[in-house]
């Protein structure tokens, strides 16, 4: 199914959090999450695997790029697995290797539908996330 999220890169996120706030947007809590990421075997350039854990859920993830230009240029297919290191072995026992460890602080909120993630990521700037549920939200 295709995803409809938009990043916006180099946020004040002390501003971003007052204004949603101001909006009435629900917190619904701060975090750390852990990724792996995977190139597929063969490589292939717009496809990958993701394993994410955030302490409440854990998933894997196949994302395909279909087109760069457009906002819902993303398809994506995710479940939810038991537990981040075991998935990893179990990837290993296939024969992928994680491309990239990465961790970072995510803020949650929830406003009208949407999910409006905060991220806070070593070397990079804070960035937010807005995913919504379908096109014509």
């Amino acid at each position: 199914m295709p995803e409809f999220e938009i990043k916006v890169l180099n946020i004040d996120v002390r501003l971003i959090k007052i204004r949603l706030e101001q909006l009435g947007a629900k917190y619904r809590g701060s975090f750390l999450q852990q990724r792996y990421i995977y190139d597929f075997k063969p490589p292939q350039p717009k496809k990958r695997i993701r394993l994410r854990s955030d302490w409440h859920k854990t998933t894997l993830c196949v994302k395909e790029i279909i087109d760069e230009k457009v906002i819902d240029g993303t398809k994506e297919a995710e479940v939810w697995v038991s537990n981040l290191d075991i998935t990893n072995e179990i990837l290993a026992m296939l024969g992928y290797k994680p491309r990239c460890y990465q961790e970072n602080k995510r803020s949650s909120y929830l406003l009208n539908n949407c999910k409006i993630e905060i991220d806070e990521r070593p070397l990079i700037p804070p960035y937010i996330e807005i995913e919504w549920p379908n096109e014509k939200k």
